[in-house]
């Protein structure tokens, strides 16, 4: 409704905002580039579903050149035997170069996570879909007389299908149960809050961030923590959120976003350290390789506080960030 009230607001919208690629300089070089990425990460999307493994992975996999050479094979069938293959090709192809437009080509973390392209690639997953589907068709269509020349040819559908559906199904599965193996999931985290609320309750947390709101770790500790009704710093509310939304959609120059998020933070460090003082205890969740003196110092606690509960946090043996807890000398018991 509001884009028939506004029809030209998505264009202008498009045009603006920083994460698009309209709103970047553009150059031929620039393109093929963006180009090359669009379609790598079109490529990497069937073999698993989803497009997170890089291609040079799968390079190191035998099957994924049998599943590539099939996926070909499949489509050139189709174009050549059908005009329906022809036109979903040009569709398909012709997509991805303006995506290649609308699109920057690479992924940016920011507070609203990963700004990315394989969700514009979704819209074409069906679609192809239906072009290897008339790439089976041809085959079932090739009309054999001999008996075992039928045998194989049933031999090679089954196989066909087998690697072009069973196949990046059973990959999808082997990598979520990787993920949930190895603890790549939301539990890390989760399993620090409660950790922090069982053994001290709810205290004041600060999230010191290298580069405020930037970080993969932290800022995701921080979104639960937000969600989890903890009392952590620096904020995270909706007016942060909405206010950084919009100086991105506004275009605003870099330097103003940067004194904006400085101000938070100022802000945000100010009221906990008087928060802290108050409940005599806190914890500082900083980068695995800050250690937790320097903390005390950049946040002007040191000789005030001193380190009761240390922990680095890792997910599959990688630290991510580490936990500092800290309670003032003059209601310490240790």
């Amino acid at each position: 409704v509001y884009n028939i009230v506004n029809p030209l607001h998505s264009l202008m919208f498009m045009a603006q905002a920083r994460w698009t690629g309209i709103s970047s300089e553009l150059t031929i070089f620039e393109y093929l580039r963006r180009l090359r990425f669009i379609t790598i990460e079109y490529v990497t999307m069937y073999p698993s579903g989803i497009p997170i493994i890089t291609l040079l992975y799968y390079m190191k996999q035998p099957l994924f050149y049998i599943f590539t050479a099939l996926f070909t094979i499949l489509i050139i069938l189709a174009v050549l035997r059908s005009r329906a293959g022809r036109a979903l090709l040009i569709y398909l192809m012709t997509t991805l170069c303006i995506l290649a437009l609308g699109t920057r080509g690479f992924m940016v973390f920011n507070i609203f996570g990963f700004t990315w392209g394989p969700h514009y690639l979704q819209q074409l997953t069906p679609l192809t879909a239906m072009l290897l589907g008339l790439g089976f068709l041809s085959i079932r269509k090739f009309k054999i007389k001999l008996n075992y020349l039928r045998l194989l040819k049933g031999v090679l559908l089954g196989f066909s299908l087998f690697m072009i559906m069973v196949w990046p199904t059973l990959n999808m599965f082997a990598m979520q149960t990787y993920f949930y193996r190895n603890g790549y999931t939301n539990q890390a985290f989760l399993s620090v809050l409660n950790t922090i609320d069982e053994k001290y309750g709810n205290i004041p947390m600060y999230i010191m961030y290298d580069n405020p709101y930037r970080d993969p770790a932290l800022t995701t500790l921080h979104f639960i923590a937000v969600l989890e009704g903890v009392n952590v710093y620096p904020r995270m509310d909706k007016d942060v959120i909405v206010t950084l939304r919009d100086m991105g959609v506004k275009m605003v120059g870099e330097n103003v976003i940067r004194r904006y998020v400085e101000s938070v933070v100022r802000e945000s460090t100010n009221e906990f350290v008087n928060e802290l003082y108050k409940s005599g205890i806190g914890a500082i969740v900083m980068s695995p390789n800050k250690v937790a003196i320097s903390a005390l110092k950049e946040l002007g606690l040191e000789g005030n506080f001193t380190v009761i509960d240390e922990q680095v946090i890792g997910i599959g043996n990688v630290p991510i960030f580490r936990v500092v807890v800290i309670e003032e000398l003059s209601s310490c018991k240790c």
